[in-house]
C-alpha cells in the first residue's frame, strides 16, 4: 500500500530494490511503465537519499 501526499492510499508495487529493504514510512516516487499507447502503470520506486 502507498499513502500518496495527497491523501490517497493505493496499492501498487515497489521496484528497484530488494523486497527485504522496503519499509513503513520509506519515502518513493512514481515511474510510470507504459502498458501500450494508451495505458500507464504507477509503479513506485524509492527515492535517492541525496534528494
Amino acid at each position: 500500500m502507498i499513502d500518496l501526499d495527497e491523501g490517497v492510499r493505493i496499492m501498487s508495487n515497489v521496484i528497484g530494490c530488494e523486497p527485504e529493504v522496503v519499509t513503513i514510512g520509506m519515502r518513493v516516487h512514481c515511474a510510470f511503465e507504459r502498458i501500450d499507447d494508451y495505458v500507464g502503470l504507477p509503479l513506485f520506486a524509492p527515492m535517492s537519499k541525496t534528494a
